[in-house]
């Protein structure tokens, strides 16, 4: 899981801290909500639905539309460079619309 909202998160930890200008805040939600149990409750759900989003994988449909899309700058970056970043990065296996573009092999900068 991820951090969604960094503000939002380091502003609930003041609030349970009862730092910086957050203790007045702290104060009235004690008095609305006397029952410790029932606000530590309302803050885990607060922390884990607000602040943090839990990351869902990407389709393959939609990770190989985005490989068809950048097919070619990757191509360009790969000469720019001088690495073979198609082999690297999984593209030579991609179908475009001008046929199969099979891999360049580049010279080791790095021998």
């Amino acid at each position: 899981m991820k951090v969604r909202v960094k503000w939002m998160q380091q502003s609930l930890l003041d609030l349970m801290h009862g730092k910086k200008y957050w203790q007045p805040i702290k104060f009235l939600i004690k008095l609305i909500i006397p029952q410790q149990n029932f606000r530590r409750r309302i803050m885990s759900s607060l922390n884990q639905n607000v602040i943090f989003a839990s990351t869902e994988p990407i389709s393959p449909k939609f990770k190989n539309e985005l490989k068809q899309a950048f097919k070619q700058e990757v191509i360009s970056l790969s000469e720019f460079i001088d690495r073979d970043l198609v082999t690297l990065w999984g593209y030579e296996s991609l179908n475009s619309e001008l046929g199969k573009v099979t891999s360049i092999k580049y010279k080791n900068v790095l021998k």
